[in-house]
């Protein structure tokens, strides 16, 4: 005949996966060392100025005239150079800058 079983072991014996466990040791965590008395404290590292908000500035007119020859370009590019077209190419090519220019001014608007 078997001698009584205590209820912890029972359910040991009875179903193997309720068998108790045991805790884990906790990680041993390592003390920083001691620092001499010579040496001073170190500093605390400051965070980098928030830079101010960049305000676009309006380009001076001889880049804005650079800006509408480039743009005159390439729509001059796109019709492939056919000639007659020079003045509508400029005429559109300052009002894409100046559109440019006034969204970039105001972005929101």
């Amino acid at each position: 005949m078997r001698s009584p079983k205590t209820p912890g072991e029972t359910a040991a014996v009875d179903n193997p996966k309720k068998t108790p466990r045991k805790a884990a040791a906790a990680p041993r965590l390592k003390k920083p060392a001691a620092r001499p008395a010579s040496q001073p404290a170190p500093r605390a590292k400051k965070a980098p100025a928030a830079k101010a908000a960049v305000v676009p500035q309006m380009p001076d007119q001889e880049t804005i005239e650079r800006m509408v020859a480039e743009a005159a370009y390439y729509l001059a590019e796109r019709r492939a150079f056919a000639p007659g077209f020079e003045d509508q190419d400029w005429q559109a090519a300052r009002e894409q800058v100046e559109a440019q220019l006034r969204s970039a001014k105001n972005p929101l608007g």
